[in-house]
């Protein structure tokens, strides 16, 4: 399975990720966050997150985002076991 980190900030990215311990190399982690910050989305794949998603505005487009991600993570990429 994976990760799904969903941060609103003032919340630490860094600290929500790895707040279970560091994946092992076969999970996802993917961070949702309202953050823009250039600091934030390199502190986060430096921490081997696999994907940084900013959260779209509006109900209808985050729905269709978070379609998209649950169809890119579970249906068409593979991993080691």
């Amino acid at each position: 399975m994976g990760r799904f980190v969903i941060t609103i900030p003032p919340i630490s990215i860094a600290r929500e990720l790895w707040r279970f311990g560091e994946p092992a190399l076969s999970e996802q982690a993917a961070v949702l966050t309202t953050s823009q910050a250039p600091d934030d989305i390199l502190r986060s794949y430096q921490l081997h997150t696999n994907a940084y998603l900013i959260k779209p505005a509006g109900f209808d487009r985050f729905i269709d985002a978070i379609r998209k991600v649950d169809e890119f993570f579970l249906a068409l990429i593979r991993r080691p076991a």
